[in-house]
This record gives C-alpha cells, sequence and structure tokens, in this order.
C-alpha cells in the first residue's frame, strides 16, 4: 500500500541559513501554540550558516521534530506524576563541526564540514517498548498523531544524504533528536 518514501520526495536543494530556518519554525511554533510551551533556540557563535538542502523539507523535519517535543512536554505536565516540576523547556540547537583539517588551515573536500542539529526535551523519555522503531511507519505510543511524522522526517534527511537518530538523555529526564551531516553551502 505504502511506497518507500524516498521514492516520492522531490529534493530541491539550495543555500539558506539554518540559524534563520530554526528561528522561523521556532517562532511559527510558539505562535500556534495556546498552551505555551518554552522553547528556546540556542545560537550558536556563527551569525550565518548556509547549508546546502531543501529549504521546505527541512523545515518540516525541525516542525516534526518540534511538534513531537511540544505534545509529550504537554502530556508530561498534565500527568500526575510528581516530576512534572522537574520538565523543562525544549531546547534546538545548530552546531558547526568543523573538520580536522579544516581547524588545520588545510584545503578540505567539500562536503567534510557539516551541521547537527538537536532538539532536547526534558519529558518520560522515549519508552523502550518503541525505540527500535521509531523511526518506522506508525510507530507511536501517544494517543494523538499517526505514527507518521519521523517516518517522514527520516525519509526526508535520507534524500539529503543525512543521518537522523533519537536518545534518551544521559540524565534520565527526555529525550535529544538530532540530524547530522547536512552539508555546508559552499
Amino acid at each position: 500500500m505504502f511506497q518507500e518514501l524516498s521514492h516520492t520526495l522531490k529534493i530541491s536543494k539550495e543555500g539558506f541559513n539554518i540559524n534563520e530556518k530554526i528561528k522561523n519554525v521556532v517562532n511559527d511554533m510558539q505562535s500556534n501554540e495556546d498552551d505555551k510551551v518554552e522553547i528556546i533556540f540556542v545560537e550558536p557563535a556563527e551569525d550565518a550558516i548556509v547549508v546546502e538542502a531543501d529549504t521546505i523539507r527541512i523545515y518540516e523535519v525541525i516542525s516534526n521534530l518540534l511538534t513531537n517535543a511540544i505534545k509529550f512536554t504537554k502530556n508530561g505536565r498534565s500527568s500526575s506524576d510528581s516530576n512534572v516540576s522537574s520538565i523543562g523547556p525544549i531546547t534546538i540547537s545548530a552546531a558547526l563541526k568543523l573538520s580536522q583539517d579544516y581547524k588545520k588551515g588545510r584545503s578540505i573536500e567539500s562536503g567534510s564540514d557539516q551541521i547537527i542539529v538537536s532538539i532536547r526535551d526534558r519529558t518520560t523519555g522515549i519508552d523502550p517498548d518503541i525505540q527500535s522503531r521509531l523511526f518506522t511507519r506508525f510507530a507511536t505510543n501517544s494517543d494523538t498523531g499517526s505514527g507518521l511524522g519521523l517516518f517522514v522526517s527520516k525519509g526526508i534527511i535520507e534524500d539529503h544524504d543525512v543521518r537522523i537518530w533519537a536518545e534518551n538523555n544521559k540524565d534520565g529526564k527526555g529525550s535529544t533528536f538530532h540530524f547530522s551531516r547536512l552539508p555546508l553551502h559552499t
């Protein structure tokens, strides 16, 4: 019934500032929320980090990841769990990872530098029953949503030859979703 997602997407790559794209998504998400959840964009030291990617599709990925973080943050706040007060804001960051050659002043291959985008929440984390199939179709343990957002996001990311993954935070409070190897625009 479903074709592989990568066969249906058309990717149109162009150079754009990932910092501005993240700010736009955060602003859109916050203006659409009735019950505000704090989202903090941890801005990198670089003013502009220009990447080569499909701006609309990357917006969609960031939006999907933030929507999930907001949904689970709200669910955590409305529970009777005694740790509700420990649920903190959602943070999103874009980090520039330069190759060792660049740091040493040597010429580098195109694409060896990369951006890593991370979205961290402070909820109960990823349920171990779902973690191994988190990015598959209909994988959800939520009462709302179809379980397709992460699947779609993975397809978009993989069509960019980028990696996406998720992990529970080491301190046991929440989870972090990452995508990396997003190439710099040259």
